[in-house]
């Protein structure tokens, strides 16, 4: 794979509007929600959304910032919080990994940390298993406040 990371384009975000996840992954997708606000929300820069793009194939984005944090979750300030998908088609074939370490060496560069948060979805096994992967250790879990569905916490401290 030859990865960059571009912002997010109006192209992409419209894209991921139609991206469409099997059970029990069918909430991470856009369906039903404002197309016109999730564009805006994707494509400001304030937000901090990136297209992964193999070659010039829209594959994915990464996510650096306050979007990656669960209402209910303790966060400070010493990480920061990262989080990110695959085109639904691109999801179970082993990918996430090495989209996942190219994203954290993008982040080191272009945010200036080596210290990294992800706040995954307890039920969510096959991303649990991608973020240990790489690395990160489980700091704690808790109950978002609005369904009670439990969250994992989990950090990196890369090598500089």
């Amino acid at each position: 794979m030859n990865l960059t990371f571009k912002p997010m384009t109006v192209n992409c975000a419209e894209q991921m509007l139609r991206w469409v996840y099997d059970p029990p992954y069918e909430s991470y997708g856009y369906l039903g929600d404002d197309p016109e606000w999730v564009v805006t929300y994707l494509t400001d820069p304030e937000n901090r959304f990136y297209a992964v793009l193999d070659g010039e194939e829209f594959i994915g984005f990464r996510s650096f910032g306050a979007d990656g944090q669960v209402e209910g979750g303790h966060y400070d300030t010493d990480y920061l919080d990262v989080g990110g998908g695959l085109k639904p088609e691109l999801t179970g074939q082993g990918l996430g990994a090495g989209v996942l370490q190219a994203g954290l060496r993008f982040g080191q560069r272009a945010m200036k940390t080596d210290r990294f948060r992800a706040t995954v979805a307890a039920f969510n096994k096959r991303a649990l298993e991608v973020v240990r992967r790489v690395g990160f250790a489980e700091q704690s879990r808790f109950a978002r406040v609005e369904d009670l569905e439990t969250f994992v916490i989990l950090t990196i401290d890369l090598e500089v």
